[in-house]
């Protein structure tokens, strides 16, 4: 029940069409009515001819809602238009009867649209959820990454038309229907075609770009967009889609960097489009769409929709080689999973997260005496840095001696993501501008946001070369560490080859750290085996998997908070990448002398073991009960080494175990829902 006083003059009108739909229902409304912003009013108009879902609004007493069940089935476009028109507001929200509001979303979005007149819509990011209301992070990222809206500066978007048609409707950054606030004069105003009205909301952003006007940005996400077997948008509006993009195609003749980008979105569609009818065994569907979107697709999908377009049986085989591809990479998965227990299962009572440890198993099966020689290929070093440029400057001097050892395997190319609002590595990078045989690229980024400056980095150094080597700015790699890469790469046709690292303390370290073996943090694995676990500082990876995988990539949520490199490796190792362990590959990495003290190093290991929790549930690779068991050994373990110690007539290393303790504390406590800052 609400005690909410009727609103005489609301400010928003939410216009919730539904029909035949009340799973979700509750939730939406739910939704609705939590907004801090209370000046409101929600029109529900049902299409349905049951009554199911004036029950559930009938449970609901509150004056700001008005409920309307309509007498006749009139489609989607009718009944969203009904909501509006039964409404008195001058700005319009939709909110679709599956998904849900942040409670911020209105009072937000509200004073774009009070405080600047030119603008016809505000619209912000918003999150995937799935059928059990649980966000999905990955797939959020992607959404945000494939639409564009992570490159749109916050605020009030001034573009020409072509532009704002390019970032709000073939991008597809804006989305009316579920996450933004319009000016109900602008939306009854809008013709909507007949053959569009399953789109009607992409057709009305569409309008408001094509006349100029002004739309506004706001980067947080404040609504959460179902996806579920029932919801409409994925079931498709195929012929809706066609006839929209054929009609942008005829209002630009003569613009032809937006008609590619056009074909480019629409290609992407059909081929969607094709494989979801293949997994409805439509055969003679899938290749008409594959066909289609074959000319303007980019490689390597382009050869595969060519070939399925050709005949039923050619679809056939694309469909069960994308299936087995799926099946080989949760085989992958597994292996990795027998990998992580080996190390589990190996752990001695001195062994704990951070010892240097060589897993004793069998390299995997499969490395193959490769009798050709090495092809020639080219390789980009991409570098992130922020506020560390005395290191970034050993790191630009050491790669010149890899570049030289590598010359004739190799041409070696250096890309430098500068994420020091300042720019201040610039400076530094101006002394190797000629020091490598494809040169360095230097991209200023700014934005502290790890992920965004590791995603810059993979998209300019895939621009630049065949593979993109990761690694950071504290990092000094002997000159052979690239070739040992390449020469695993060249024995197992891998696309990921991840090495060790070794930690470098400061000469001014203090004693005990270097005794008592904080220096040894990075867990070694067989030569050619395949890792549990990659490390963002020593990761060569393939272009071409980076491009037909655009799902890879760093999640911008952890670019904060860390632990993004985890997430990353995982979703490379879903997507099927094939990952192989290079143990020569060593690279050393600097610590300062104020991560060598004590508190530092308690700290951060905290934060370590409790991150691992909070990544968990993005990859879900094990349950919390899981997570809790692995803590709790650490504590025990960690807690039990100095007695063992003494024992054995050795010194107890009482600092050494309360570090690693940290490690299962921080477990622990995620586990029990208590999230530590980034440190």
């Amino acid at each position: 029940m609400s005690d909410t006083s009727p609103v005489l003059d609301p400010v928003v009108t939410i216009a919730m069409p539904t029909y035949e739909r009340t799973a979700y229902l509750r939730e939406a409304i739910d939704g609705a009515l939590n907004q801090t912003f209370k000046n409101f009013e929600l029109i529900i108009s049902d299409n349905s001819t049951s009554e199911a879902v004036a029950e559930i609004v009938a449970t609901y007493d509150d004056p700001r809602i008005t409920y309307d069940h309509g007498k006749e089935n009139v489609g989607p476009l009718g009944n969203w238009m009904n909501a509006i028109s039964l409404g008195t507001a001058p700005f319009v929200a939709s909110l679709h009867d599956d998904d849900r509001w942040e409670p911020e979303f209105l009072a937000t979005l509200v004073p774009s649209l009070l405080e600047n007149e030119e603008v016809a819509m505000a619209f912000c990011d918003y999150w995937i959820m799935d059928g059990d209301s649980v966000r999905d992070p990955i797939q959020t990222e992607i959404e945000s990454r494939n639409s564009h809206r992570s490159e749109l500066i916050p605020g009030v978007q001034r573009f020409n038309p072509q532009e704002m048609i390019r970032a709000t409707v073939v991008w597809n950054a804006a989305q009316p229907a579920y996450a933004a606030l319009m000016r109900r004069q602008d939306i009854v105003s809008v013709d909507f075609p007949t053959d569009l009205h399953p789109i009607y909301d992409i057709w009305a952003t569409y309008v408001f770009a094509k006349q100029g006007r002004g739309f506004y940005y706001e980067p947080r996400r404040l609504s959460n967009y179902r996806v579920h077997a029932n919801n409409l948008t994925s079931a498709g509006f195929g012929h809706a889609e066609d006839v929209f993009f054929q009609q942008m195609l005829d209002d630009f003749p003569n613009e032809t960097d937006l008609a590619q980008d056009i074909y480019d979105r629409w290609s992407l569609l059909r081929w969607g489009r094709a494989t979801r009818l293949c997994e409805a065994s439509d055969w003679s569907g899938a290749r008409q769409e594959f066909a289609a979107a074959a000319e303007h697709l980019p490689s390597p999908r382009k050869g595969l929709a060519v070939a399925a377009g050709r005949s039923s049986a050619a679809t056939k085989a694309l469909h069960h080689t994308r299936m087995r591809t799926k099946a080989i990479a949760s085989k992958s998965k597994a292996l990795r999973g027998q990998a992580e227990a080996t190390l589990s299962d190996s752990a001695t009572d001195e062994t704990t997260l951070t010892d240097m440890t060589l897993i004793q198993s069998s390299p995997v099966d499969g490395l193959a005496g490769h009798d050709e020689p090495p092809s020639h290929t080219t390789v980009a070093v991409a570098v992130c840095t922020h506020q560390r440029n005395d290191a970034l400057r050993v790191l630009l001097k050491a790669l010149t001696a890899v570049s030289e050892a590598t010359e004739g395997r190799a041409d070696v190319g250096v890309v430098v993501i500068d994420d020091n609002p300042d720019g201040r590595a610039e400076s530094v990078c101006n002394d190797f501008t000629d020091s490598y045989s494809l040169g360095l690229r230097y991209v200023h980024v700014g934005a502290q946001n790890i992920s965004i400056a590791r995603n810059r980095a993979l998209t300019e150094g895939m621009d630049m070369a065949d593979w993109v080597v990761l690694t950071d700015d504290d990092c000094d790699p002997t000159p052979g560490w690239l070739g040992h890469l390449l020469e695993m790469q060249h024995q197992t046709k891998a696309d990921i080859v991840t090495g060790p690292f070794q930690l470098k303390a400061s000469e001014q370290a203090p004693k005990w750290f270097v005794e008592q073996g904080f220096v040894n943090a990075s867990i070694q694995y067989p030569d050619a085996s395949i890792p549990p676990h990659g490390c963002t500082a020593n990761a060569l990876l393939r272009t071409d998997f980076l491009t037909e995988h655009e799902e890879v990539r760093f999640l911008s949520e952890y670019g904060e908070t860390g632990g993004e490199d985890m997430v990353f490796f995982h979703t490379a190792e879903l997507a099927g990448a094939e990952h192989r362990y290079a143990l020569k590959a060593m690279m050393h990495e600097h610590l300062p002398v104020e991560r060598t003290q004590f508190w530092f190093s308690l700290t951060k290991n905290y934060w370590f073991g409790n991150n691992m929790v909070f990544i968990n549930r993005t990859t879900r690779e094990y349950p919390a009960w899981r997570m809790l068991a692995r803590g709790s050994k650490v504590i025990v373990v960690s807690a039990l080494s100095p007695l063992k110690r003494i024992t054995n007539r050795q010194a107890p290393h009482f600092r050494k175990a309360a570090h690693d303790s940290m490690i299962g504390l921080g477990l622990v406590a995620g586990v029990f829902g208590m999230k530590a800052k980034h440190h």
